[in-house]
């Protein structure tokens, strides 16, 4: 789980060094292990070493900010720590779309050269190629991603394609095409133009005759940014994250929860519903068992098999391993069945203006307790804060995140 990995901030940020451990098994190796060509499109945002000029010293230049090192990395030499070098045979895509450096990276080298200093979706200065427009990445990122499948539906190997799509991650950049096509503003053509993104996928796997032997997830890492409070006063008419309370980086549902779509062809049932709860942690050891291969017992962290989930055989019991656990820096919250209990006077994270009015606005009352439980089969939308009815389930699961908090991680250098 994320609360294992320690970095400031939570995520990595621009230019940062790469977060993954050299001798650690990932997902795509574990891929290639068993036959399969691995492929990657799109962010990957796990940081990289990008080779740097004669002479340069990069502990003084990132000691001047988080983007200085953008001015002597020499982007005529292949980069390393990436895709590539974490089990990946082929790679396209962004290192990261809001903090830059604002080029594309086709296995270890940079396609456009980014030599115009710019603005960084997060503030302060970054590296900008001359031809990169943010409003073409997802466009870009989705034919790459066709190609790939393409390519290697015509080959004997089996293959194994992790599509990072940019949206409807910030910044809200929707192509020229889906300006304006949703009437509702930027971010819904956003999420119109990620469904375009899918179906052209969807439909290269259709054209390539491999659909019958395909298996197709569609998830997300986190629930919508806090501009989506923006977007709901705008539209009522449409809550970007339906009846779930919060938004990214809240440890309430809207935080966290997000879609998960499952389809194979002549395997799964279509239509088929699970209020399983599972993660994407899971695919790790879902894949492993897929696939017929044995984890290794350092392998995967906090991974469990989902593969009953997935293919509609039957129900997950997490109560077996580690519950779902979720946070936001220091701040955490564990769900088990029915029960999620939150470590804090409140889930809410994302504590600016935005916020207190959404709470106000749909009547969310505020609290004196030192923490927040729900049941969430009861109360989806967390209205009521059960901690003073229910002390005996709160002593429960703050003793189990308390276990499970003091586990070590795996996944940081």
């Amino acid at each position: 789980y994320s609360f294992r990995i320690n970095i400031p901030g939570g995520v990595c940020r621009g230019f940062a060094r790469p977060i993954i451990k050299p001798e650690l098994l990932t997902l795509p190796e574990l891929m290639k292990q068993n036959g399969y060509h691995t492929g990657m499109v799109g962010k990957w945002h796990l940081g990289i070493d990008y080779p740097l000029k004669p002479g340069a010293d990069r502990k003084q230049e990132t000691e001047k900010g988080m983007f200085a090192l953008g001015g002597v990395i020499d982007w005529s030499k292949p980069c390393s720590g990436g895709p590539v070098d974490n089990g990946f045979d082929y790679y396209f895509g962004e290192d990261c779309i809001n903090y830059g450096p604002f080029t594309y990276i086709e296995n270890q080298k940079a396609v456009l050269v980014p030599t115009v200093r710019s603005e960084s979706r997060k503030g302060g200065p970054t590296w900008t190629a001359p031809d990169f427009r943010s409003d073409e990445v997802l466009t870009k990122d989705t034919e790459k991603a066709v190609e790939y499948i393409q390519r290697q539906s015509k080959t004997d190997q089996p293959c194994f394609l992790y599509f990072a799509q940019p949206s409807p991650h910030a910044p809200h950049a929707p192509s020229d095409a889906f300006k304006g096509k949703s009437g509702h503003g930027r971010y819904y053509d956003y999420v119109l133009q990620s469904d375009w993104s899918v179906g052209q996928v969807v439909k290269a796997i259709d054209e390539a005759g491999i659909r019958d032997n395909t298996l197709i997830i569609f998830s997300s890492d986190n629930g919508t940014e806090v501009h989506g409070y923006e977007y709901n006063a705008e539209h009522p008419e449409y809550h970007v994250s339906g009846p779930l309370r919060g938004l990214k980086r809240d440890l309430w549902e809207g935080g966290h929860r997000v879609p998960f779509i499952v389809s194979w062809k002549g395997t799964i049932k279509p239509g088929q519903v699970s209020d399983d709860t599972v993660c994407v942690v899971d695919f790790m050891a879902s894949f492993s068992e897929l696939v017929g291969a044995e984890l290794p017992e350092d392998a995967g962290g906090d991974t469990m098999s989902i593969l009953p989930a997935l293919l509609g055989t039957g129900r997950v019991d997490r109560t077996k391993k580690v519950p779902y656990i979720h946070n936001y820096g220091d701040d955490l919250a564990i769900r088990q069945g029915d029960w999620i209990y939150i470590d804090g006077k409140t889930g809410g994270v994302n504590r600016d203006k935005r916020t207190k009015s959404y709470l106000e606005r749909n009547g969310y009352e505020p609290h004196d307790f030192p923490g927040e439980l729900f049941n969430l089969r009861q109360d989806l939308s967390q209205h009521d804060n059960l901690y003073a009815e229910y002390p005996e389930k709160v002593k429960q699961l703050a003793d189990l995140l308390d276990k499970y908090r003091k586990t070590p991680g795996t996944v940081c250098r």
